[in-house]
């Protein structure tokens, strides 16, 4: 009713309940909905900072700096976690 037990998606700035975000690890407040995880994964889950696609046992992350995006962890990125 108020609001509470919502989070702020980072990347396209919807509120959206706890239950359908992820956390994003070390910063606290920062959260992630599914809708773009499942937007970004629908569009090949490709990192924008190296233009390859995210295999399977590669782990994605988040950059917070310039454009927010999904990047591999590898390119130095925030890892998300369920909250």
């Amino acid at each position: 009713m108020f609001g509470l037990g919502k989070v702020r998606c980072i990347l396209c700035d919807h509120r959206v309940a706890r239950k359908q975000a992820l956390a994003v690890r070390n910063r606290k407040g920062f959260a992630v909905c599914r809708r773009c995880v499942e937007r970004w994964h629908a569009n090949g889950g490709t990192c924008p900072t190296c233009h390859a696609p995210l295999r399977d046992p590669q782990e994605a992350g988040i950059v917070l700096e310039g454009k927010r995006a999904f990047v591999h962890a590898d390119c130095g990125a925030l890892h998300p976690t369920l909250v």
